[in-house]
């Protein structure tokens, strides 16, 4: 798919340039390295590995980066539901710092609170590990939740223009509550995007709140294994990238692009774009009380055999409870 795209004439070349870079995405090997194995000068490898990643993302973006619809919308929601048991969840989110060298004459622009200079990618993904919504590019000094507040994702969920379905009932449930997100506690709460209750000690919390985060929780760490996945298969992505910002994104676009098994039904939103500041952080009523809703269900008719011995820390869970 990307082999004709490539500049250089010749199948041998193209299918050269495609391994250089694939090589240097799955391994931790240097570009001095890179150019002494495949014979080819070192400026010359920084060159070819740009570009064959802009061909990567622009062959393969209008595959895995496409808007989804209403029904590829509630087919997230049913594998949610039936991974996760987690009804009318759209999508789990959260931010990943990429670990680079620090560029010349940033200050501290790309220094992160965790000690280390980073570029951060947000992003959504379903209940397959599949991303279908990539924000790659902020500064590492920049939290979770302005990163979100200027992204187009934010912009399009405030307007309305994502396509989400209608509220629908939640499974076995009367309860008519909207398509949500499910995110950590750093972002907004939100009518589409829920996040847990806060509290650093569950003791200060009370059953149906721990039940809800413990629930919460089973469904957001689809995004949390969806970044383990991409470090895991491009190893350039395990230790500090040493490269310039610029090309930096552009290894990040071509890693979340390239497909694998885990990817093979994948729909997505591209929102590369930097756009304004959307509305402030602070949560309505109505999105206090469709969490409470949400809360309530997973106490009543959404409960699931094992939730209590987990949630209130018992350790007794019966052989087939552990089974389901």
């Amino acid at each position: 798919m990307v082999g004709p795209k490539l500049a250089k004439k010749g199948t041998k070349m193209r299918q050269q340039r495609l391994a250089l870079t694939l090589r240097f995405l799955a391994s931790e090997d240097c570009m001095r390295s890179l150019s002494y194995a495949f014979r080819i000068g070192h400026s010359t490898v920084s060159e070819i590995i740009r570009e064959t990643c802009e061909k990567i993302f622009e062959t393969l973006s209008p595959i895995y980066l496409k808007p989804p619809d209403s029904n590829g919308w509630k087919k997230i929601a049913n594998k949610f539901s039936k991974i996760c048991n987690f009804p009318n969840c759209i999508g789990a989110g959260d931010g990943k710092h990429f670990a680079i060298q620090c560029p010349s004459n940033s200050g501290s622009s790309w220094y992160n609170y965790k000690g280390f200079h980073s570029m951060v990618m947000f992003a959504i993904c379903d209940a397959n590990y599949c991303f279908t919504v990539v924000d790659i590019g902020a500064y590492g000094r920049e939290g979770d939740a302005s990163i979100f507040a200027s992204s187009q994702f934010a912009m399009a969920l405030e307007n309305g223009s994502l396509g989400i379905p209608p509220p629908c009932p939640l499974v076995y449930s009367d309860v008519t509550v909207p398509h949500v997100f499910v995110m950590d506690d750093a972002f907004p709460l939100k009518s589409n995007i829920v996040k847990p209750y806060p509290g650093r000690s569950l003791g200060t919390l009370l059953e149906g709140e721990r039940t809800f985060n413990y629930r919460l929780s089973r469904a957001r760490r689809t995004v949390e294994n969806a970044f383990g996945i991409i470090v895991s298969k491009w190893r350039i992505f395990s230790k500090p990238i040493i490269a310039t910002p610029f090309n930096v994104e552009k290894y990040i676009r071509a890693g979340v692009l390239i497909e694998g098994a885990w990817r093979s039904d994948a729909t997505a939103k591209s929102i590369f774009c930097d756009f304004p500041l959307s509305k402030g952080t602070n949560y309505t009523s109505v999105a206090k009380n469709i969490r409470i809703q949400f809360k309530d269900y997973f106490m009543k008719e959404g409960d699931v055999p094992w939730q209590s011995a987990i949630v209130n820390d018992t350790g007794i869970i019966s052989e087939e409870e552990d089974h389901e």
